[in-house]
């Protein structure tokens, strides 16, 4: 994500940048991953050892990619996916797009962002960011040449 929050373009990454493809990668690797249909096909095929959920109310969609690709789980219900991760070791990652991290972000234990050093165009924003991390806060910064990894943990619960 940029500073001013782009986190899309034209239902792609607005930016190629290796470093940060392989952050993503290391980081993700066998665990389960949390997308919806756009994201998926952005990225055009099941990320490589992980399990790929999508999320998608399109059932002929749906039926034609469980087709193509049958390692691919395909839901409509993203609480119940996320409710399996509750109280586990395991972890899930939502990688997108948007409205899917809108309405998953507040069941996280952890954030991971990277932020982009250079400003993108992009029509597609978390405009609600500093919004979403209110009940979060910033535990570990990481620099790289053209990102920072920024790593948010939720904050104890007050009565």
């Amino acid at each position: 994500m940029t500073k001013d929050y782009v986190i899309g373009q034209n239902n792609s990454l607005p930016w190629k940048i290796k470093a940060e493809m392989q952050h993503f990668t290391n980081l993700t690797k066998h665990h389960t991953v949390l997308m919806g249909r756009k994201t998926f096909e952005s990225i055009g095929s099941p990320l490589k050892e992980r399990h790929n959920v999508v999320l998608t109310r399109n059932q002929q969609w749906a039926e034609k990619n469980k087709i193509k690709y049958p390692q691919l789980e395909i839901t409509k219900n993203w609480k119940e996916t996320v409710s399996k991760f509750f109280n586990k070791d395991e972890q899930l990652f939502i990688i997108g797009g948007k409205e899917i991290f809108y309405q998953t972000y507040c069941f996280a234990d952890k954030l991971y962002i990277s932020m982009i050093k250079e400003n993108y165009p992009g029509n597609v924003k978390l405009d609600l960011f500093s919004q979403m991390i209110k009940n979060f806060e910033l535990v570990e910064k990481n620099e790289f040449l053209h990102f920072t990894v920024e790593i948010y943990q939720k904050k104890p619960f007050k009565n």
